[in-house]
């Protein structure tokens, strides 16, 4: 977004886009931090609109908007066949194959894997640009909204805006950078 467009928006327009931004976040992969916030009334809630805990300040949500789940897989392996008896007749061997259709085989799938890689890295590329595209975006929403916060300096909400619009900067530029 154009930040002469960001100029003309209101506070809630801008953090309702500062909302979509971080809803874009996630969607590429790049976990949000969550902010605590003064809610009206003297409580606290979190940029999600949630109640936060006494205390918290920040918690980070995954590509889906949860914690990352850490348990561990119990699954048991599964136990591998038994090799035959040495007295036991061998098992067929399988044909050979011609040298010329070995060779057409094995450059077929060369070919099938560096277009593979290809199209791996042309993705990559694209979803590296989606991300920095984004990060200039919420990095003008976080220029904008904490110039709006430095003017209402009595306001908690503006300033909590700002803070969450700071992290969510830092944290797609981080991104980006990593691409």
């Amino acid at each position: 977004m154009p930040n002469e467009a960001l100029a003309t928006m209101s506070f809630e327009q801008l953090e309702a886009e500062l909302r979509r931004g971080e809803a874009e976040m996630r969607a590429a992969g790049v976990p949000v931090a969550t902010v605590a916030m003064a809610a009206p009334g003297g409580g606290m809630t979190n940029a999600a609109g949630g109640d936060a805990a006494v205390g918290e300040s920040e918690s980070y949500d995954d590509a889906d908007g949860d914690v990352a789940d850490t348990t561990t897989s119990t699954a048991t392996p599964t136990q591998q066949p038994a090799p035959p008896p040495a007295d036991a007749p061998a098992a067929p061997a399988e044909p050979m194959m011609e040298p010329e259709s070995a060779d057409e085989e094995v450059s077929a799938g060369v070919a099938a894997k560096s277009r593979d890689r290809r199209s791996e890295r042309k993705q990559r590329r694209a979803q590296c640009t989606n991300i920095c595209d984004l990060a200039n975006t919420m990095c003008g929403l976080e220029t904008r909204i904490c110039d709006l916060a430095a003017q209402h300096p009595d306001q908690p909400r503006y300033a909590n805006v700002c803070i969450q619009a700071q992290s969510d900067c830092t944290r797609a530029r981080e991104a980006c950078h990593a691409c």
